[in-house]
Parts: structure tokens; sequence; C-alpha cells
């Protein structure tokens, strides 16, 4: 019994070591025709180490395999594998004969490289087609320890990714040509970032490809770790962790055949990311239907909500940077306050609103537009203490991430107000860049005339503003309705301006220029004050009769033109440059006026030279104080509130008639024009309006 189970052993150990050396030839011939099989498909021939017997386990090793990478991709190699192992059948053994139950490969690396002409290094070449890797896979195959290189050198993309500790296992294809796999993979820190499960069906020939069935997760990815497969701009990116799974259904391959077309690949995404915009970072919540076919990637529907922002994309997009993308973000009910708030931007430089809306995508994926529509309701913002801007309606539209700028728009309103000045319908247009909002509305109606604003803020850091305002014959008494009401009924005539405003720090600024044309000022009659004091004046009683100045109503100044130039100070305005032609008087000057509207102003009343002659002749005495031009001036001072200026004609001058009628010399009065200018850099009103 000893001796024949000696026999039988020995039997067994030849027959193994006969089945062991034929697996070893077979591998080896095997190997040898996918070498081939790799240079016929356009690689340099590939290259391998030892093949070895393994005894425990039972099994063939090919140590090295290497496939060099083609000259255009500047890539040492293509795919590598520390070694391979076969690992035979063992009952088949017992009889002689050579029959592998697994293949496993150790250490593998896949180097894919995408070259900034946007081809790519790997093709159906390194598994073949559908048909010629079923006839090869008949058994299962596990790569285990291998990792995947992505190095993207388009502009498209970043230009390194890696995932690590990649486990795959791929079943033998059954009758029904369908074989099942599983896989799992690491990136950056994460052992277990990716995992993937489902199976693989060649589909008919005409269409050269495979359908998938998959279901796929991923925990915990760093954003970081995947950059390089991500669109790089500086101001919209993911980050972060995220934490996805989904479905794929359909077909990847070629498109050989009309008559059998293959489906598209079908994708539900669903999960939770990190996503940055301009600097602000907050989880993103996706739920996605989408669809690729011929490297279209279509968007069915995305649906998503990052901070306040609820949106929902459709569209379509490449998964080639070169092709053309259109797609369409719909949002609705956005309240901007507290998504500014989170911006850190001041509450005085808040724009509140509710917005609807659509951001349109459109062109090349690697440098899309970014057009947008949107309606908003009930905005308001307080730029300057006490002058807050509001609107009913606002529908704007206009560019995002432009060529010269990170927002431009242009918009309608409805029931603008600015303070107390209700200004109604306007058009108007802006762009925010370089951390600067520009607004502006250009020649709108207003106020029966037509105004032009422009202003420019300054949110960031170094918070300011400044700006500037045109008013084109405007209606006075319409524009102190709006900003004055308590006067609105005093001043008569068309307006015109030119002003610049500002804020820096915590203080503000404003200068301009304002010009009132053929109009009148109730209750206030300059003229018949001025001559009231004048035959008041021993000497000057002739003048009652001298018919200087009698036009217009009592306690009503008629002018054809008011001009003058104001500035903001510390306590109130300065005004220069005044000017008020009031028939054969004009009235010149400079003032103050703080903060509660009192004025206190030293002007000069000016008769021209018809009413001068008619002065001197009624009171002889003024021949003296005539000036070189021959007209007499009469210096005074106005006081009180705007609406209750008192005149009051300098003591000097009083001065000067006195010694007049004693028959001593005298200096006439000439004011400079230089006393009464504030300096601004800005045009003058005739320069603008040539009035």
């Amino acid at each position: 019994m000893r001796k024949l189970l000696v026999v039988v052993v020995i039997a067994l150990a030849a027959a193994t070591g006969f089945a062991v050396s034929t697996l070893k030839a077979q591998a080896a011939r095997n190997v040898e025709a996918l070498m081939e099989y790799v240079r016929v498909h356009g690689r340099r021939l590939a290259e391998h180490g030892d093949i070895s017997i393994k005894l425990f386990p039972p099994s063939v090793e090919i140590a090295d395999i290497t496939i060099p990478d083609d000259e255009q991709f500047a890539n040492d190699k293509i795919f590598s594998a520390d070694r391979v192992r076969v690992y035979p059948k063992l009952l088949p053994m017992l009889f002689g004969r050579a029959s592998a139950a697994a293949v496993s490969v150790y250490g593998a690396e896949l180097r894919i490289v995408r070259t900034p002409e946007r081809e790519v290094n790997v093709g159906t070449w390194i598994l073949g087609s559908a048909a010629e890797r079923d006839a090869r896979l008949g058994v299962p195959l596990r790569f285990s320890g291998m990792t995947l290189v992505v190095d993207d050198r388009s502009s498209y993309g970043g230009d390194h990714t890696e995932f690590n500790d990649i486990e795959l296992e791929l079943e033998p294809v059954g009758e029904d040509g369908t074989n099942s796999f599983e896989l799992s993979a690491g990136a950056g820190d994460n052992a277990d970032a990716l995992f993937a499960r489902g199976t693989l069906r060649r589909l008919p020939e005409a269409t050269d490809g495979t359908r998938i069935d998959a279901t796929f997760r991923i925990d915990s990815l760093a954003a970081v770790d995947i950059q390089g497969l991500l669109l790089d701009h500086p101001d919209l990116a993911l980050s972060g962790s995220l934490d996805l799974e989904g479905e794929a259904h359909g077909h990847v391959g070629s498109y050989d055949g009309e008559e059998k077309p293959a489906e598209p690949l079908d994708i539900t995404i669903k999960g939770r990311g990190g996503f940055t915009a301009l600097g602000l970072e907050a989880p993103l919540d996706v739920d996605a239907e989408l669809a690729i076919k011929k490297g279209q990637v279509r968007i069915n529907r995305a649906d998503f909500a990052w901070k306040n922002i609820n949106a929902r994309a459709t569209g379509w997009t490449h998964t080639s940077a070169d092709e053309e993308v259109s797609v369409k973000i719909v949002f609705e009910d956005v309240d901007t306050d507290p998504l500014l708030a989170e911006y850190s931007v001041s509450e005085q430089w808040r724009p509140r609103m509710t917005v609807s809306g659509e951001v349109k995508i459109v062109g090349p994926a690697e440098k899309p537009r970014f057009h947008y529509e949107a309606s908003a309701t009930d905005f308001s913002m307080d730029f300057f203490e006490g002058l807050e801007i509001e609107m009913d309606s606002l529908e704007a539209l206009g560019v995002v991430l432009a060529i010269n700028a990170e927002i431009a728009y242009t918009s309608d309103a409805e029931g603008l107000r600015v303070g107390h000045m209700v200004v109604g319908p306007a058009h108007l247009a802006g762009r925010y860049w370089k951390n600067k909002l520009t607004v502006g509305m250009h020649e709108s109606d207003l106020w029966g005339g037509i105004a032009t604003i422009q202003a420019a803020y300054r949110p960031g850091e170094e918070k300011g503003a400044d700006g500037s305002i045109r008013f084109d014959d405007l209606d006075a008494a319409q524009v102190l309705d709006q900003v004055f009401p308590s006067l609105a009924d005093r001043l008569r005539g068309r307006v015109d301006a030119i002003m610049r405003f500002g804020k820096e720090g915590d203080g503000e600024w404003g200068r301009g220029r304002l010009g009132v044309h053929r109009g009148s000022w109730s209750g206030l009659d300059l003229a018949g004050a001025l001559m009231r004091e004048l035959v008041s004046i021993d000497g000057l009683e002739g003048l009652a009769g001298a018919r200087i100045s009698p036009g217009g109503e009592p306690g009503r100044t008629d002018f054809s033109a008011t001009k003058l130039d104001f500035e903001s100070g510390d306590e109130g305005y300065k005004v220069g440059g005044i000017r008020i032609d009031m028939g054969d008087i004009t009235l010149m000057g400079s003032a103050d006026v703080d903060d509660e509207g009192v004025v206190d102003a030293g002007v000069a009343f000016a008769f021209d030279a018809d009413a001068s002659g008619r002065a001197v002749a009624a009171a002889p005495v003024l021949s003296g104080l005539r000036a070189g031009d021959g007209l007499v001036y009469v210096p005074a001072r106005l006081s009180g509130k705007l609406a209750e200026l008192s005149v009051a004609i300098e003591e000097s001058f009083k001065t000067a008639i006195s010694r007049a009628r004693a028959g001593q010399a005298v200096e006439p009065f000439v004011p400079s024009p230089d006393d009464h200018d504030l300096g601004l850099d800005l045009a003058t009103l005739e320069e603008v309006y040539g009035r």
C-alpha cells in the first residue's frame, strides 16, 4: 500500500510539474502575443522581465512588464506592472493539463497624458476591441495596488492627479457577453475615496462599444487631490470634501454603425461638496441627471443649493475644452442681504433685494461667456447717511466674468427713489471690476429734463465712493418738490447742473456748478430790498424815482439766470461764483451756508450801464463811486434762512457816501472775480450746455 501511495504521489507530481511547465510555456506565448499586439497598435515593443514558476501558491509570474508611450506624449511609459501572476486550475494540473484560474496584476501604474493640443495617449489598444477583449478575458482579472496618474498639460485642466491603492476585480465574460467588476481607489491621504461596482457587456459589433451598468460612491474625497481634473478658475472652484453617490447606465465607445445607434451613457449624481465663489466657501448640494454621447455632456437636470441660493441647470457641454458649451442656470427668490453679509460687505454698502433670473454659459468650454438676466423686487441701499436708494422693481441683463469686468449690467428700474426724490422709470448700467462697483443712469427723463448720473463704490478694505451728476434743463419746481418740499412753491425756472460727490472713510464731500434760467424766487425781492436800503441813506433819496429794477411782482425776484459754484465743508457748504442777473441789476458774490441752512454772504450789486447813468442822475453823489467800467457797485451782506434772506448794505459803502457828500475823494468799489472763485476743477456750464 505504501508503495502504491508513493507511485501515485510521484505520478501526480510529474503531472503537476508537466502542467506547470506547460503553463509557463503558454504564459510566455501569451505574453509575447500581447507584446506583438501592442506593437501592431502603434506603440513601441513592450518589455518584460523574467518568467518564473512559483510553487506556493502554484503560479507563473511575469516580472517587470513595461509598455512605452509614443514619443509625441513625452512620457516614458504608459503602463507598467511590477509583476503579473497567472494562477492555474488545480484539478486539470493533476492530469497534466494547463488551464488558468485567475490572473493578478501587482503594482501596476497607468499614465494618462493629455497634450496641449488635447490629444490623449489612451486608446482601445490597451484591451483592444470588445471582441478581442472577450476572447482573452476568460478568467478573473485582478489589479492590486494599482496607481492611475493623469497628466493634463492642456490649459483646460490642472497638471497632475493621482489615484492610488486601486483594487480592481474583473470577472470573466458570461454566456450573455456580460462580465462584472468591482473597483476601489484612494486619493491623497484617503485610501477609500472611490468605490464602484457593476457590469460590462459588449454591444453589437456595429457600435464597437460597451454597455455599462454601475453604481459608484465618493467618500470624503478632498477636492485638492483631484484639482488637476477640475476647471482651474481663480474665483470659482470646488473645495473642501466631496461626498457623492450615483449610477451610470448606457454606452461607451465609438459609433461606427447607423443601423444600430448606441444609447447615451446616463449618469445620476447626488451628494455634497465644497464650492468657493469669489473667496467665499460653503457646502454645495447637488442632485443631477446627465447624459454623455459622442463627447457631449448633456445636463438634463442639475439642482444646486449653495448658501441661500437654489438653482437648476440645464444644457450641454463637452469633454473637450475647445468645443462649444451652452448651459442655463435658473435661480429664484435669492435674498442678497445675508449673502453679501457673508462676504463681509458692510450694511451701508449692501444692496438689499430679492432676485430671480437665469445665467447662460455659452462659448468655448475653456473660456465661456456668462450672460445673465435677472429681476429684483424691493431694492434698497443706503450709500450715504439719509440718502437711501429704493426701487420697486429692477430688470437687469449683462455679462459675468467679461474681458473688462467681473460683472457688467444694464437695467430698467421702476419706482426709483433717491432719498426724498422720486425719479420714476430709469435706465441704469454699470459694472463690478477690481473690487469697484460702477453704476450709471445715462440721459434719463427726470423732473421735466434729462439726468445723467455715474457713481463708483469701493466696498472692499478701502471703502469709498465717488460719482458725478449732470442735470440738463430740469424743472426747478419739480426738483425742489423732491429735494426741499418746503421750498417747492418758491422757485421757478429751468435747472442745469454738473456735480461731483464722494465718500472717504467717515467723511463725505461734494462740489459742483448750478444754474437756473428764466426763473423767479417768490418771497424774496433782492432788488427791491436793495433799493429800499439805498433810499434810506442820506444823499440817495433821489433813487426812489430813478426807475431802477421796478419790474416784477412785489416780494419776488425775477432773473434771467442764476449761477453759482458750491463745495461741501466741515460744517456746511461754501458757495462761490454767485451771479444773479435781475435785469438792470446783477448780484455777484460768495457765501457760507451752515448745516441749518443759515446763509452768510458777501455780495456786490452791480448796476448795468443804463441803470448806473440813471442812478448818478438821480443821486449825483454816486458819480464818485462809478468804477472804471462806468458801473456802480454796491457791497452788501445777505443773511438768514434761504427763504427769509435780509439785505444789509455794507457800512463801508455808507461811509463812502458820507465822504462824497462832504466833497472828499472816494475810491469806487470794484469786486474781483477771484474773491468769489472756489477754484473748482470742473467744466463751466457754458462749456457743457452752451448757456
